[in-house]
């Protein structure tokens, strides 16, 4: 298995490799004869995700805290947002929906239960992280 940023890949891993190596017949218990092992490579090499260490231009894009400190409190992303991170008992959270969102879709990936409320509040994060995406690029072409 590849990977590069490794804070992502730790995020990632978990849900990945519990998919992988459980079973429903087992009660979803990991089971595996050895160590897992990942291959990654530093932030300033990482080459599968959006680097400004490679790309320059990419400074330009807000970042998470920049983007959800620019939009009005009445924002429909900021206030989803801010319901989630609420819901499940977070002051802050350094990530956008894109990141909350990709932890319940691998769950789900992986047939584990998703409490309900929380995919009340999520259910349209699908749509939300590519507006995200979009936003954060934005402010780029405005300068």
């Amino acid at each position: 298995c590849r990977s590069t940023y490794m804070d992502r890949t730790i995020a990632s891993a978990r849900s990945f490799l519990a998919g992988l190596f459980t079973s429903v017949k087992i009660n979803n218990k990991i089971q595996a004869n050895g160590p897992f092992e990942i291959e990654v490579q530093h932030f300033p090499d990482e080459d599968m995700f959006p680097n400004p260490n490679v790309y320059p231009i990419l400074d330009n894009c807000h970042s998470i805290k920049s983007l959800y400190t620019s939009l009005n409190d009445d924002h429909e992303l900021k206030r989803a947002r801010r319901a989630l991170i609420n819901h499940i008992g977070l002051t802050e959270y350094p990530h956008g929906i894109i990141e909350l969102y990709d932890d319940i879709v691998s769950r789900q990936a992986h047939n584990f239960t998703v409490p309900k409320d929380i995919l009340e509040l999520t259910k349209d994060f699908d749509i939300m992280s590519a507006r995200e995406y979009v936003y954060r690029a934005s402010v780029y072409f405005l300068i």
